[in-house]
């Protein structure tokens, strides 16, 4: 459960705060947990309880439900869950716990062919929550979430990959 730490710690605040966003996280927790006991499952349905929090909750946070809005946050959700899934592949195969990848792939090995497709899915996540927030009426904090979004996203699947590719580069030279 990659982001279990995050969403425990967010529900303890939650609880004190807002009672609806403890019933998001609540519900979340259990959805991600029943979905990752089951092998198999696609990419998406992994990521899928993840990405609905995040929707909810910002919704929640702005007091509305909209369609742009939800689809921001739940693409907020699902690049944050598959850039954790990457991040975390090696020592979750190490270890033996679940992996979004290492599950829906079946594999234990982060191959090149993988590493494009995760770049690609993780690329058109992007691309899709671009497109829900260009679409918001954002007031006050536009100019630090057009930031996070059209330039923070990009610059952390680019240190991500880097990592893994230094860390690549150092088995070849240790052989």
């Amino acid at each position: 459960y990659p982001l279990l730490p995050f969403f425990s710690s967010m529900r303890k605040r939650a609880l004190r705060k807002a009672a609806p966003v403890d019933e998001i996280i609540a519900q979340c927790m259990e959805a991600q947990r029943q979905i990752e006991s089951q092998a198999g499952k696609r990419i998406d349905e992994y990521a899928q309880p993840t990405a609905h929090a995040m929707g909810e909750i910002l919704c929640w946070m702005r007091g509305y439900k909209d369609k742009d809005l939800y689809r921001t946050g739940y693409m907020i959700g699902r690049w944050v869950y598959l850039m954790d899934g990457l991040d975390d592949f090696e020592k979750d195969v190490r270890r033996n716990e679940f992996n979004c990848f290492r599950e829906a792939c079946q594999t234990d090995t982060l191959t090149d062919a993988l590493r494009e497709e995760i770049r690609q899915t993780l690329n058109l996540t992007a691309s899709q929550l671009w497109d829900a927030y260009q679409r918001l009426d954002i007031q006050g904090f536009e100019p630090i979430l057009s930031n996070i979004f059209y330039r923070g996203l990009a610059e952390e699947e680019t240190a991500v990959f880097q990592k893994k590719d230094s860390r690549r580069a150092g088995k070849t030279k240790r052989r």
